[in-house]
């Protein structure tokens, strides 16, 4: 015996049921472009590329001490941050450099711009010194 359409189990969905799943579908695409949104504006703040090691690379003082004041001038540093980051990470010569170039980033907005640091460090040779 054939089911008739009355026994159905399924009922075709009505106007407002409609409007409730299109309302749950755009909401979870606007969900999605949030995160999307928010994977690339924050992830690069947090992803910040080995500046410590380029900078030392630059400066040919990898695996050597580096005096931080004349890299700290160079970057436009102001002497009052210099003198704090000095006091916070006495004898630690990566967390200083590391704050300093973090505080570079924050003032230029140049979080991966490699060049532009290379270009404010010009000059400087070994252990962070003033070259002629």
């Amino acid at each position: 015996m054939l089911p008739s359409s009355n026994d159905t189990p399924f009922r075709t969905p009505t106007l407002k049921t409609s409007i409730i799943i299109i309302i749950i579908i755009i909401i979870i695409i606007i969900i999605i472009i949030i995160i999307i949104i928010i994977i690339i504006i924050i992830i690069p703040v947090f992803v910040i590329p080995d500046k410590c090691g380029y900078v030392k690379r630059l400066l040919g003082a990898e695996g050597a001490a580096i005096n931080i004041t004349p890299i700290a001038q160079k970057l436009e540093v102001p002497e009052e941050t210099v003198g704090q980051i000095i006091q916070q990470s006495w004898q630690k010569d990566d967390e200083q450099l590391e704050k300093v170039l973090h505080h570079w980033v924050n003032k230029n907005g140049s979080n991966e711009n490699l060049a532009a640091l290379k270009s404010a460090l010009k000059r400087l040779s070994p252990k962070g010194t003033l070259s002629s």
